[in-house]
């Protein structure tokens, strides 16, 4: 059966995140462990209403105080996939997907 409701996929992407932050935080604390890189903020993760997100600057108004949803993105490389930024996020896993 299909879904009637489409979600825009940073919606979809966000729901997953904060599911896995419920459902599964020993796989969230080891992924996060395993991540390489930086943000370079870049915006591609931020939330489409997200209110502190300078669209113009391309900048966080708040980014050293963020929270914690912002400070874990990405949780893994399959969150990488869905927002369609594997090339373009400064995050990434050199052992590829997290078992």
């Amino acid at each position: 059966m299909k879904s009637i409701i489409k979600l825009p996929w940073r919606t979809t992407g966000y729901i997953r995140s904060s599911l896995l932050k419920i459902s599964r935080p020993e796989y969230v604390k080891k992924s996060l462990k395993e991540r390489r890189g930086q943000c370079n903020q870049c915006g591609y993760c931020c939330p489409v209403w997200c209110i502190h997100f300078n669209k113009k600057e391309v900048s966080c108004r708040i980014y050293k105080n963020r929270s914690s949803h912002c400070r874990s993105f990405p949780i893994d490389s399959k969150t990488l996939k869905i927002y369609g930024i594997e090339n373009k996020c400064g995050y990434y896993w050199e052992k590829g997907e997290v078992k």
